[in-house]
């Protein structure tokens, strides 16, 4: 079984829970049926995502042989054979897709598109510098869109763009983790990077999304939906987590994915519970 889990990647779903932001900065988790919507939403979009992680892997099954870390992945070493894996991609496509096609064709038309866009970015542009990182970012705004739909509201520009500028960031932020770690990556585009480069977009992509989100958590419109004047608060947390990020990008050099780091660094947990404690305080009262 954890050969499994490893192989979908269930530690990855946390990526996934963007999809409930719409819910939350709404208001709309007052309303069980919205709940359950967007939780759908959410679900869909884990098994799609599992079903992307193992194609991408049987892509590279043979590149990561050689790879020190992604050689004991359940595919390359051999825990899972070839055809499994297939047939378990195709059974995370199916699921989401039943799941998913109650809330409307919108929501299903989204988890279409975000298939489609990875498996372009599988065949060709992940080998692409910059739109590699683009495929990813389109991902993530593709599940807010999905979580605005299903319980029928409206995206917010200054919402959608502190998603792209934060997704763009971890985009980065991972390249350069794989730099650090000094492994003769199977990924082609890591050589043409350089470190130089990456630390430019890492911190204008850091400095856009911190200004957009600023904006969305002090713009009226906002401030009357959530009916407070205090939104703002939830900066200084979100804040701390970008410049330990960036404090860490120095020191890391074991790690490849910047999502472990927030299951193992006790710094970024932290301000991730005050950050859903003030998001918690102001919507409730």
């Amino acid at each position: 079984m954890n050969k499994y889990l490893k192989l979908i990647r269930i530690k990855q779903w946390i990526k996934n829970a963007v999809v409930f932001i719409p819910l939350i900065f709404s208001l709309s988790f007052k309303e069980p049926s919205l709940i359950l919507n967007a939780f759908l939403v959410f679900i869909a979009f884990s098994l799609c995502a599992s079903g992307v992680y193992i194609r991408n892997d049987l892509a590279d099954a043979l590149k990561d042989k050689n790879h020190p870390k992604k050689k004991f992945r359940p595919i390359p070493s051999g825990q899972v054979k070839m055809h499994t894996a297939h047939f378990l991609s195709i059974i995370m496509f199916l699921l989401s897709f039943i799941i998913i096609y109650p809330l409307g064709i919108k929501c299903f038309a989204i988890i279409c598109l975000y298939i489609f866009i990875n498996y372009l970015y599988t065949k060709r542009l992940k080998q692409i510098p910059i739109l590699d990182i683009g495929c990813i970012t389109f991902g993530f705004i593709l599940r807010v869109l999905a979580g605005c739909f299903a319980i029928s509201v409206l995206p917010s520009v200054y919402l959608i763009l502190a998603t792209f500028f934060a997704s763009t960031f971890f985009g980065f932020y991972k390249r350069m983790l794989e730099i650090n770690l000094k492994t003769n990556d199977t990924r082609e585009v890591l050589s043409k990077y350089n470190r130089k480069i990456l630390e430019n977009y890492i911190q204008l992509s850091a400095a856009l999304f911190i200004a957009f989100y600023t904006f969305y958590t002090i713009n009226r419109e906002q401030k009357d939906a959530m009916q407070t004047e205090y939104l703002y608060l939830s900066v200084f947390p979100l804040v701390y987590i970008i410049f330990r990020l960036i404090f860490l990008l120095h020191k890391e050099n074991n790690n490849d994915d910047p999502s472990e780091l927030f299951y193992s660094d006790k710094h970024i947990q932290i301000s991730a519970l005050l950050y859903m404690f003030i998001i918690t305080i102001i919507t409730i009262c």
